[in-house]
């Protein structure tokens, strides 16, 4: 899904998401 995607993109980018920003 969208956000699943944004949240893969963003790990590689930073590493490890906070919580809050890794669940929206």
């Amino acid at each position: 899904d969208m956000a699943g995607l944004i949240s893969k993109i963003n790990r590689s980018s930073m590493g490890p998401l906070p919580a809050c920003y890794s669940s929206s």
